[in-house]
């Protein structure tokens, strides 16, 4: 008796057939592995956008209050050896200018901070006792006071620069860390799925291949 030769199923449908749904089976492997590419570049600039507009912006503001801060205490020791130097006041006035800036800069973008904000708190209630004192002390070396001046700043001022130093140190720690973890977030992400576009791109190639041998 003969034997019958089973033919695959595939090779039962048309020519024409075979080839669309090869080309079809292709072209939506690769369009999955795209739209999988196209969505992790999305998703990738939103969070480097978040790290560069937030974490570094955050870091950065800190930063500039401690340079600002140690600028008012250079300043500050200036005008006392200088009163008569008006570059030692103007250096001063800017400097807390500055300061006050990149302190108003670090409350907006810690908002969703508890912590941080609760630390800046600190800091503007430090700061405002801190500036009244400054004033004062500023007020006496124009005046020639310069031994009274002195004392203040040794006493009372330094040691409120002392406090707001650390609680700004602290800070700049906390973001950094929080700047490095969003960056190692940003970059996994990135990879992870250009490791699952690649994987899909290959299956449609190996796809492509194992129907091209039933045609």
């Amino acid at each position: 008796m003969r034997k019958t030769r089973k033919i695959p199923q595939l090779a039962k449908v048309g020519i024409q057939t075979q080839i669309s749904i090869l080309i079809g089976t292709i072209f939506v492997l690769f369009g999955v592995a795209l739209g999988v590419a196209i969505w992790s570049i999305g998703q990738t600039s939103s969070r480097f956008s978040s790290f560069v507009d937030k974490d570094q912006a955050e870091l950065l503001a800190y930063t500039e209050m401690y340079a600002q801060g140690l600028q008012m205490a250079t300043a500050l020791r200036n005008v006392q050896l200088e009163p008569e130097n008006k570059k030692g006041f103007d250096n001063f006035s800017k400097a807390a200018a500055d300061f006050s800036k990149a302190l108003q800069s670090a409350q907006t973008l810690a908002a969703s901070n508890d912590k941080a904000l609760e630390s800046l708190r600190k800091i503007v209630d430090l700061r405002e006792k801190q500036r009244l004192l400054q004033e004062k002390i500023v007020g006496l070396a124009a005046a020639g006071d310069l031994v009274p001046a002195r004392q203040l700043t040794i006493s009372q001022e330094t040691p409120l620069w002392r406090e707001i130093k650390q609680l700004i140190i602290d800070n700049i720690d906390a973001s950094r860390s929080l700047a490095t973890r969003s960056k190692s977030q940003v970059l996994e992400s990135a990879g992870n799925a250009q490791e699952f576009s690649g994987f899909l791109a290959a299956v449609a190639i190996v796809s492509g291949l194992f129907l091209s041998v039933f045609i």
